[in-house]
This record gives C-alpha cells, structure tokens and sequence, in this order.
C-alpha cells in the first residue's frame, strides 16, 4: 500500500486520513500492521 503526501502530512493507502509527520513514520506504522496482521505465528 502506498504512502502519499497530502499538503504536510502522510497519509496510507487511498482512504486513510493524513495524520503521519514524516513518511518515515507512515511506513513504519504500515510495516508495524502488517506485522500484527501476517507477522509470526499468524495464520
């Protein structure tokens, strides 16, 4: 999923809000829900 810029801030995919200072901050928090949701241990 994407991450894109919208005026200052981040935002993920098409439909999530722009609330992530830096794109830095909005790709870690994707990788931290794709870890929740496919990570180790997860079926």
């Amino acid at each position: 999923m994407p991450v894109i810029k919208v005026g200052n801030k981040y935002k993920i995919g098409k439909k999530g809000k722009p609330i992530y200072k830096s794109k830095a901050s909005a790709e870690r928090a994707y990788k931290g829900y794709l870890w929740s949701k496919y990570g180790k241990g997860k079926k």
